[in-house]
């Protein structure tokens, strides 16, 4: 599980998160997308000290090799 690129825009961000069960060291199921996000928007808000995260967030996910590279140039 990892972060492998974070770009900070004006009004939002884009990530690229990796989710690897196994590489996790984790016998059980894997953490949500909804999960993680929210605890990297718990986290931000606290080192903040406010809330500046709307409710909602947008995913999609990646399948292949080519769809990365294409998501990767796009955010990079």
């Amino acid at each position: 599980m990892g972060v492998f690129l974070l770009i900070n825009m004006p009004n939002h961000i884009h990530m690229i998160i990796m989710i690897d069960k196994i590489r996790c060291g984790r016998q059980g199921a894997a953490p949500t997308i909804s999960q993680m996000v929210g605890q990297f928007k718990r986290v931000v808000s606290m080192q903040v000290g406010k809330t500046v995260w709307q409710c909602s967030f947008h995913d999609h996910i990646i399948r292949d090799e080519k769809g990365y590279n294409k998501i990767w140039e796009y955010i990079d």
